[in-house]
């Protein structure tokens, strides 16, 4: 853990929150951090596999290679609790373990593109490869013998 907070309070970082701004706008993120390189991201937004998605297919090709990318409480469909319950609104949702699972084939793949991923239970750190990315697909980027993943 020491090596990523060493990473952001480095010499001559910047730091940038897009607060208010839906995960989802890529276009609008992108206008708040500038065309520089990033060296670290910090998904902790809606919990939504469909939005944390979009976030990671428009933003992890902003990191520079070897930047880190955190998916924050990627595991909540696991913890159990009130997200169990029926009732609850994410209930319906595909869990956002889907996209962990989903960067670890990536990786597994692809690992100039994602070179590392380390899992914890609350926050998982993806690490970007020396690729060039220009475009990202999550569902492009892996190899799955022309099967399809069933999301739980």
């Amino acid at each position: 853990m020491s090596t990523y907070i060493d990473l952001v309070v480095s010499d001559h970082r910047v730091f940038k929150a897009t607060n208010g701004v839906s995960q989802a706008d890529i276009g609008a993120i992108k206008a708040v951090v500038g065309a520089e390189p990033l060296d670290f991201i910090v998904d902790d937004a809606s919990h939504d596999y469909a939005l944390s998605r979009a976030s990671f297919e428009g933003l992890f090709p902003l990191l520079r290679p070897g930047g880190v990318y955190a998916l924050e409480d990627w595991g909540w469909a696991q913890w159990g609790g009130e997200w169990d319950k029926p009732d609850h609104p994410w209930a319906s949702l595909p869990a956002l373990s889907n996209l962990v699972l989903e960067i670890c084939l990536i990786c597994t793949s692809a690992s100039h593109i994602v070179s590392s991923v380390h899992v914890t239970p609350i926050s998982t750190f993806i690490i970007r490869g020396p690729a060039e990315i220009d475009r990202l697909v999550v569902t492009e980027a892996y190899r799955a013998r022309g099967r399809k993943l069933t999301h739980i």
